[in-house]
């Protein structure tokens, strides 16, 4: 396992740009998503992880990140093919 210092994540403005589709299949690869909630949610009564909250049509904050990523990763792979 690879450990980051923030000295080495990337502001999104200062990603490249490219059109090249091997090039994009491997900044893909190394797409990290970070995902911060905040707190525990005491201040909304809860007495345990917020991202088992149900926020929305019975889903909960992890469920819709989860969605994210899905979305993320179904739309490259019939972009680009399988990565």
């Amino acid at each position: 396992m690879q450990v980051y210092f923030v000295k080495q994540i990337k502001p999104y403005q200062d990603l490249p740009h490219t059109e090249s589709l091997d090039e994009v299949r491997d900044m893909l690869n190394k797409l990290v998503v970070l995902k911060l909630n905040g707190g525990l949610g005491t201040s909304m009564g809860c007495k345990g992880p917020k991202s088992i909250i149900s926020v929305r049509n019975q889903l909960t904050f992890l469920d819709l990140t989860v969605q994210q990523i899905e979305v993320i990763y179904k739309f490259y792979c019939h972009y680009l093919g399988r990565f």
